[in-house]
């Protein structure tokens, strides 16, 4: 397009154009992604490091990741580098993460975590139950509540057995049409 590139080759090797979000858009894939490249980068370093402080994770979840998926990969490694146990915590992040900066036109923070010293599995977990607590069941509000998919928000519900506790909306078992949807105060409207 700058006249750089031979303009044939370039339509050539444009078969398939994909988009995908910012890492800022999507705070829900921040702990999943973090977990990929800790257990990555443990084995590459051959260190025992396995999890994230309950400060940690949250500090990684607020920050607005301007480089993107790269930044994260590169203060993951950074932590691990430095971590003197088998968890990273908040002193092992960069002091920009560290800091939380959301950025101006990032999302406020985010409350991933519930008390205590919890595994990433547990607060995630912790998350989605509060998600669907808040929207009274509705997973699709959760979902995006969270910044996952609702094909993703299903997938762990499975994988947390909590499918049972959090079946979908009785409008979609039933055999409805899925025209009906709840609100965030709970009333049903037909669309």
């Amino acid at each position: 397009r700058a006249g750089a590139f031979r303009e044939d080759l370039y339509f050539r090797l444009r078969v398939v154009e994909l988009w995908l979000p910012p890492l800022r858009d999507r705070p829900g894939d921040v702990p999943l992604l973090a977990l990929h490249f800790l257990r990555e980068i443990s084995r590459e370093y051959g260190k025992s490091v396995n999890d994230f402080t309950v400060d940690a994770l949250q500090a990684l979840v607020n920050y607005h990741w301007p480089a993107n998926v790269r930044e994260l990969r590169n203060a993951i490694e950074g932590a691990v580098a430095l971590c003197r146990g088998d968890r990273i915590s908040l002193r092992d992040l960069p002091p920009n993460v560290r800091g939380g900066q959301a950025g101006a036109s990032g999302p406020g923070p985010i409350s991933v975590l519930a008390p205590g010293d919890l595994t990433v599995d547990e607060a995630e977990k912790q998350l989605i139950i509060r998600a669907l607590q808040e929207f009274k069941g509705n997973r699709t509000l959760a979902a995006r509540k969270i910044g996952i998919s609702r094909r993703t928000l299903i997938r762990k519900l499975h994988a947390y057995h909590l499918d049972e506790r959090w079946p979908p909306s009785r409008s979609r078992q039933a055999g409805g049409s899925g025209s009906a949807r709840l609100h965030p105060e709970g009333d049903q409207q037909s669309l």
